[in-house]
């Protein structure tokens, strides 16, 4: 599929997946900064926040940059619009005929993970 797009549809899909890694690390970090105000009001300790910033480091955020930081990821973005990060309005429409098969493939895949678990 990646090698089917043009020149410019290859430029949004680099310019999509940054913004998708943005997002989700901010989520991750908003998740982070909850940590924070817990060890202020008391409810958790300094090495309890310590192990959660170090968690952070080596499992969200690093898992985030593997995912996002390969160029090529054919999947970041139909991931990221099948999971609701990016809104499907915010991509061209051509761009979003040409991996819309991909966005069905994967929407389809998080249903029946949701299902399994539920």
């Amino acid at each position: 599929m990646y090698s089917t797009l043009t020149k410019k549809q290859k430029q949004e899909m680099r310019a999509l997946q940054a913004l998708a890694w943005e997002r989700e690390l901010e989520q991750e970090l908003a998740n982070l900064e909850e940590q924070f105000r817990n060890w202020r009001s008391g409810t958790i300790g300094a090495f309890d926040l310590s192990d959660r910033i170090h968690q952070f480091h080596d499992h969200e955020a690093r898992d985030l940059y593997k995912y996002y930081s390969y160029r090529n990821n054919i999947f970041a973005v139909p991931g990221a619009i099948a999971k609701g990060i990016i809104a499907e309005s915010e991509v061209s429409r051509q761009l979003l005929e040409a991996i819309s098969s991909d966005i069905q493939y994967l929407r389809e895949a998080q249903n029946n993970q949701t299902q399994i678990k539920g």
